[in-house]
């Protein structure tokens, strides 16, 4: 499952890049790390309720996601 919502998040990333020219991942790997991060920090959210409201956890996604895109590939 968690495939499959990377292999969206790539897809959707693909055509917003073509349509308005915003930045791509690099890689698959990018978009599903973008995914097993999201259920990981949802799922800790669920287990011990931290942080307290699930929205708190924006900004650190948002981070990641803007790193992933915006970030400089290392070789």
């Amino acid at each position: 499952m968690l495939a499959v919502f990377a292999e969206s998040l790539l897809r959707d990333n693909a055509r917003a890049a073509a349509r308005e020219g915003a930045p791509r991942f690099a890689s698959r790997d990018d978009a599903f790390a973008v995914v097993g991060a999201t259920v990981e920090l949802i799922s800790r959210h669920l287990r011990t309720g931290v942080p307290a409201d699930v929205l708190e956890l924006q900004p650190v996604l948002e981070r990641l996601i803007f790193g992933l895109l915006c970030g400089e590939p290392r070789s």
